[in-house]
């Protein structure tokens, strides 16, 4: 999935360069060990941050993974050339660092931006690839653009 690149109006790849998801299984707490079998972790490459959301529901799904054998193992991470940017949490959400919620706004014209914990507005995870970006929702809003929350 591209971005619109407003400066030049031109429809273009920014920053997705380099996503990768890790996808695995650890062992449950909440259950006998010998009655489970982890799943060793595996790099899938993904095209973009719902790309990877998909890719863990059907991921868990597939394997009948509960939510405590999830987030027993390094599941769900997305990477960005190498380094972790946020984690798919079991239900979908998408997750920081920092085990915070991220929430995500989509425009009318189909941009996705980020709400991070500090209230600001971004395009991209990795603060080395944003392209657009709001010191606030309420920036967001006194501009004009129609959004919705994904």
């Amino acid at each position: 999935m591209g971005f619109v690149n407003r400066v030049t109006a031109k429809y273009t790849v920014v920053g997705n360069e380099g996503f990768e998801l890790l996808l695995g299984a650890g062992i449950n707490p909440d259950f006998d060990r010998d009655e489970q079998t982890a799943i060793p972790t595996k790099k899938v490459k993904v095209n973009s941050i719902d790309d990877a959301i998909d890719k863990c529901m059907a991921f868990q799904h597939e394997n009948d993974l509960g939510g405590g054998q999830w987030f027993a193992g390094e599941a769900g991470w997305l990477l960005q050339n190498g380094k972790k940017v946020a984690r798919v949490a079991y239900n979908g959400n998408l997750i920081d660092t920092k085990d915070r919620l991220i929430k995500r706004i989509q425009t009318e014209d189909g941009y996705t931006f980020y709400l991070l914990h500090d209230g600001s507005l971004v395009d991209n995870l990795d603060k080395n690839y944003v392209d657009m970006s709001y010191d606030s929702l309420e920036e967001l809003k006194e501009s004009g653009v129609s959004y919705k929350e994904l």
